[in-house]
């Protein structure tokens, strides 16, 4: 089986009805089947909480466990990871969590940009290493193959108290963001208080063209290739 827990690249986000993303191809490929647990908008900390919502030790009674299909992860089985845009965080809703982000220059969310405000690029950078470092130990104890991977923001900067503790092996590449591995301009910087995500479009490239911020289906066949060639 091949999961994948993200945002909207996991999801696919500006594909036509009939293309697919990556995680659909890569299980074609290797003749597996294929989980999508990513949501567009997602956020790193609620990415942490679906994944341990479906490993072994999971809570059966809990309330997300009761609202949301969820699986084990086992041993034979390969999890991709993908780190979104590090402003994103999480509320709690009715006994469960939902990213909380800035929204829109027109419809800002004021509370959450009031709460963001009062940190620091250092407070996300830890929490980043810290939900990394979390994932990590859980699929090493687990036994399974996995990668992370982020999307936008250059290099992935590991906080200096995780860096004896993270491996950069289990990324697919930790200095290159998934934009810049498909040739994209990747410019958007990892914290700020302007947007959660590139505000105008990509660099256009094959791998880009046609859509604005987020790969075509091309796009997305290279970055299964890129993993093949990873795992």
């Amino acid at each position: 089986m091949i999961y994948c827990f993200g945002d909207s690249w996991g999801v696919g986000a500006e594909l036509n009805i009939n293309e697919n993303p990556f995680g659909y191809w890569l299980a074609r490929d290797l003749g597996e089947k294929f989980i999508n647990f990513s949501v567009s908008g997602n956020s790193y900390p609620v990415i942490v909480t679906q994944i341990f919502d479906n490993i072994r030790n999971r809570n059966e009674d809990s309330p997300v466990s009761k609202l949301v299909k969820i699986r084990n992860i086992l041993k034979n089985d390969i999890v991709l990871v993908i780190i979104p845009p590090d402003i994103r965080w999480m509320d709690e809703y009715k006994g469960g969590f939902i990213s909380w982000n800035i929204g829109p220059e027109r419809t800002r969310n004021k509370q959450y940009v009031s709460w963001a405000r009062k940190k620091t690029v250092v407070w996300f950078r830890y929490h980043a290493s810290l939900f990394t470092y979390a994932i990590q130990s859980a699929f090493d104890s687990i036994g399974c193959k996995y990668l992370f991977m982020h999307n936008y923001g250059g290099e992935f900067i590991i906080d200096h108290g995780f860096k004896s503790l993270i491996n950069p092996d289990n990324f697919l590449d930790i200095k290159k963001s998934l934009t810049t591995l498909l040739g994209g301009k990747d410019d958007y910087e990892s914290w700020n208080l302007k947007s959660d995500g590139p505000r105008g479009q990509m660099e256009k490239n094959i791998y880009f063209e046609g859509n604005d911020t987020h790969p075509n289906e091309l796009g997305h066949k290279r970055i299964a290739e890129l993993i093949k060639e990873k795992i």
